[in-house]
């Protein structure tokens, strides 16, 4: 059984495997009855669509998992970040033409605005 956390398109969605084992809290960690747990990050815009935005939202997860969140918190975090900076950037300089270095340089700010 793999423990996989998935982020595609703004929905994180993490897979429950019904009956494998014996062990109720393996199955279901987060204790939703079977079902898989399902999240929706509703910012984001269409500029994210460009060469290199997959690799730093891949990034980002790595990045959270590392500092210590769980595999959910750091799909959940990270693409809530991404999405963000894409946010941003679309805000300041259109839908179109920014690079994927841009984004990067827009998370350290803003994790420090979503930690205080």
């Amino acid at each position: 059984m793999y423990g996989a956390v998935v982020s595609c398109q703004g929905v994180i969605a993490r897979p429950v495997a019904a009956g494998r084992g014996t062990d109720s809290a393996a199955r279901d960690p987060d204790g939703a009855g079977g079902r898989a747990s399902r999240w929706e990050i509703t910012t984001g815009h269409s500029g994210l669509g460009t060469s290199g935005s997959g690799d730093v939202l891949s990034g980002t997860i790595a990045g959270l998992r590392a500092r210590g969140a769980s595999d959910a918190q750091a799909a959940c975090r990270g693409t809530h970040l991404h999405a963000a900076a894409g946010d941003r950037l679309a805000s300041r300089l259109g839908s179109l033409g920014y690079l994927a270095r841009e984004l990067t340089e827009e998370l350290p700010p803003l994790m420090m605005e979503l930690s205080s």
